[in-house]
């Protein structure tokens, strides 16, 4: 990643508490250099399938979930829920290996 891809990251990431006043689908309008939001919508609490089909669906809570590109070629996503217990969890693959495992 970039220094203007990891500052741009950064910035997204420090935007995130302000969005929570926000309705989720309206994050799709948010504007912040350097970070195109390619989707913004609210997932209801019960089964829901975990990208990539693996381990099958799993029970979640009601959360807003972001999807986001920095760059060219760097996507993330941040899981926002709507009842939050102030824990956070992060994950990631430590490389280029294309998947998260969930």
């Amino acid at each position: 990643m970039t220094n203007a891809g990891l500052v741009a990251l950064i910035a997204f990431c420090a935007a995130v508490p302000a969005w929570a006043q926000q309705n989720c689908e309206g994050l799709a309008n948010a504007g912040l250099s350097g970070i195109r939001i390619d989707s913004a919508g609210m997932v209801p609490a019960g089964s829901f399938a975990v990208p990539g089909g693996r381990g099958g669906p799993a029970q979640v809570p009601a959360f807003c979930r972001v999807a986001a590109t920095t760059g060219s070629e760097v996507k993330f996503e941040i899981w926002m829920p709507v009842q939050w217990n102030k824990k956070l969890l992060a994950v990631g693959n430590g490389g280029l290996a294309g998947t998260i495992t969930y």
